[in-house]
């Protein structure tokens, strides 16, 4: 990992300052030596004092040089002595570190992230501040920067700088839950947005445009997509749409606290049938295979009454990699395995349309596209294109009918925009 992101460099490091501010025992040092950077422009800070030793042990031993550069210091504090301006700043910050909330708003203020305020995103403003003008910045960051709204702001400064690389290392540390992914970046103002991103996902490689991420809801990095594949999904965000966002109520699935205790596989008096995410199809619902009593006050957490007994709404699955949107018209009860939604009654657009559309192909490549996520989130369906005037002329939905509106083609699961 530490060897791709000095690829991105220039082959005569010489003269460079390289920094790694949270460089536990050094790898990202010893790589840079290996690139040779001189050790006595190789910079780090951990707050580990045992890592420290171990850090500085290595520059010793693979250079013969014995480094006052590896502080124990916090790279995050608002104060840091010996703080300069770097070529380069490689590192892999930590994710989601707990910090006190007086702590985290202080720093939060001092460096102005907005609301991307966890501890990745500090680090990744907090080293923007002291990389040199042109300097190059590398993060290993957990997948969830690249397409969580707590990100966007983050985001949003990334785009405004000029992207390099975009890398998905998959899942390269033993016990690791979410992907780990890499992003490279030089500090100048992007004023060419035709600037060439390359985006790796394990062997294979390809290259889109900056530009090519503009219109992505949220300011999202996505790496699944090629530049066709971006043109497809800018296309889709520029055709006439509208959003759920404030025009539907989200509810979640009951929360019982204890399934097992909770729930029954047989139907008995003062029990009502409840569905859960896997019993949810886009055309059906299977038959009901756990029922929970009808006193909902038992239950840890239940959305509004009134969502579920509503005369018409959406049923999904919450855990899913795929869309699964079920026109429910019998109010029935669901599980915290899924979620339901309901349309605002100005909505040009019925419930059971929204569904179609909601199910379709070309969105559910959309929405994998964009949040390469196994959880259906809410703010994630309020950022898709809901293209209501295809329902203008036609009554019925076809999913060779809705390409056509929309002026793409689709070859084997891939999408084009028709010239």
């Amino acid at each position: 990992i530490t060897q791709r992101f000095f690829e991105s460099l220039p082959s005569d490091c010489t003269s460079l300052t390289f920094c790694d501010p949270c460089c536990g025992a050094g790898n990202f040092l010893v790589a840079a030596l290996k690139k040779g950077f001189k050790p006595e422009n190789i910079y780090g800070f951990d707050i580990d004092p045992i890592a420290i030793k171990i850090a500085e042990k290595r520059i010793l031993d693979a250079s013969g040089y014995q480094t006052p550069n590896i502080h124990q210091q916090d790279f995050l504090g608002i104060h840091v002595p010996h703080i300069e301006k770097f070529d380069v700043i490689f590192t892999n910050p930590p994710w989601g570190k707990k910090l006190e909330k007086s702590h985290k708003n202080n720093l939060s203020a001092v460096l102005n992230v907005g609301m991307s305020q966890d501890t990745s995103a500090l680090f990744f403003f907090q080293c923007l501040n002291h990389l040199r003008k042109d300097g190059v910045l590398g993060l290993l960051l957990q997948e969830a920067f690249f397409n969580i709204a707590t990100f966007e702001d983050a985001r949003k400064k990334a785009l405004s700088l000029k992207l390099l690389s975009l890398i998905d290392f998959g899942k390269p540390f033993k016990g690791l839950i979410t992907k780990a992914k890499g992003i490279i970046l030089k500090n100048s103002e992007n004023a060419d947005l035709s600037n060439k991103v390359t985006v790796e996902i394990g062997n294979s490689q390809h290259v889109r445009t900056q530009a090519s991420f503009l219109d992505n809801p949220k300011s999202i990095l996505d790496f699944m997509g090629n530049q066709e594949s971006a043109e497809v999904i800018n296309h889709l965000f520029n055709t006439e749409h509208i959003k759920l966002a404030g025009n539907a109520k989200f509810g979640l699935g009951i929360v019982t606290g204890n399934n097992e205790k909770h729930c029954v596989q047989y139907p008995k008096d003062g029990y009502i049938p409840v569905y859960k995410g896997f019993e949810i199809f886009k055309d059906k619902v299977a038959v009901a295979s756990s029922y929970i009593h009808n006193d909902f006050s038992k239950f840890q957490q239940v959305a509004p009454i009134n969502l579920y007994l509503a005369q018409e709404k959406l049923i999904y699955r919450f855990i899913s990699s795929d869309l699964v949107f079920y026109y429910d018209t019998a109010q029935r009860f669901i599980l915290n395995s899924a979620n339901m939604l309901v349309l605002n009654d100005k909505l040009p657009i019925s419930t059971e349309n929204l569904g179609h559309l909601l199910n379709s192909k070309v969105l559910n490549w959309l929405f994998k596209s964009l949040f390469d996520t196994h959880k259906i989130l809410k703010a994630d369906i309020e950022a898709l294109p809901i293209h209501f005037r295809y329902f203008e002329k036609h009554t019925i939905f076809s999913e060779n009918d809705y390409l056509n509106y929309l002026g793409i083609e689709e070859t084997h699961g891939t999408y084009r925009v028709k010239k």
